[in-house]
């Protein structure tokens, strides 16, 4: 099992990029608020039952996909320290060496400048200036996954075309 595992904070191009790389090599998409659709019929949004409900579905999808022998591409808003444990779980799941890491970064004004773009509200994603930028204040939005490689694609001057690229050829990914 292979998991192509991409994060970064909101509005720096996750799963425009994903759509993409899984158009191009065929690989099953799981975007991170998938998750979140189910969970909020159970849970407040945001609240430590939500996210632990929303971590041990994760955690299933990346066990069953294991199981299937599917490979996975993921995205993910990586907050240490509190995601240091799910991230190592899912590398227990693949396997050491089976999760491709990339870390998606663009600056705050480019963040800013896309929160309010109109298909974030589809995913229930942030879309509000405000929200996202008391949000990045709150947290530790720009550190790396600590103790693995990250492939960094900065999203500022870069189609999504140009960043599913770098990531084929980063990870020498085959094409579908």
């Amino acid at each position: 099992m292979k998991v192509i595992f991409l994060y970064g904070p909101p509005a720096s191009g996750k799963l425009t990029i994903a759509k993409k790389l899984a158009e191009k090599t065929g690989i099953s998409l799981f975007h991170n608020h998938l998750t979140f659709d189910l969970a909020e019929v159970l849970y407040e949004p945001f609240t430590k039952p939500f996210s632990d409900y929303c971590e041990n579905i994760r955690l299933g999808v990346f066990g069953d996909a294991k199981f299937a022998h599917r490979d996975l591409i993921f995205t993910f808003f990586y907050i240490p320290p509190d995601d240091i444990n799910f991230v190592n779980q899912i590398i227990h799941i693949a396997g050491e060496g089976n999760v491709k890491f990339i870390k998606i970064e663009a600056s705050i004004d480019t963040l800013l400048d896309r929160v309010e773009n109109v298909d974030r509200a589809k995913y229930s994603k942030i879309n509000s200036k405000s929200v996202l930028a008391r949000y990045l204040k709150e947290n530790n939005w720009n550190q790396s996954i600590e103790k693995t490689d990250s492939l960094i694609i900065n999203t500022d001057n870069l189609t999504p075309d140009e960043a599913v690229q770098r990531i084929i050829e980063g990870y020498n990914l085959r094409l579908n």
